[in-house]
């Protein structure tokens, strides 16, 4: 299967101005945005299930439920900040 030059061109052309850096600070925003956003939820859910003691009888759920919530909300902020470094690539 042969590609025209053109669809030749881009390709290359993509891969000359691909910088590994960029993906990287992608992953590290992503990342770190998903680890505050469950540490963060967790401890709101911990904290409005009433602490330890009622953790222990039905508490636990109010801290998965913040902890879903944060990691949502964690992807989200990733998704912004991925968007910011490629509009700032593109320009």
């Amino acid at each position: 299967m042969s590609f025209s030059n053109e669809t030749k061109q881009k390709i290359s052309q993509y891969y000359e101005n691909r910088d590994p850096a960029d993906y990287e600070a992608i992953g590290l925003f992503y990342g770190g945005f998903l680890f505050l956003g469950v540490a963060i939820g967790s401890l709101v859910g911990f904290l409005t299930s009433g602490g330890v003691p009622a953790f222990l009888q039905d508490g636990w759920i109010y801290t998965l439920v913040g902890t879903g919530v944060g990691a949502i909300i964690g992807i989200g902020l990733g998704e912004i900040s991925h968007a910011i470094i490629v509009g700032m690539k593109r320009r």
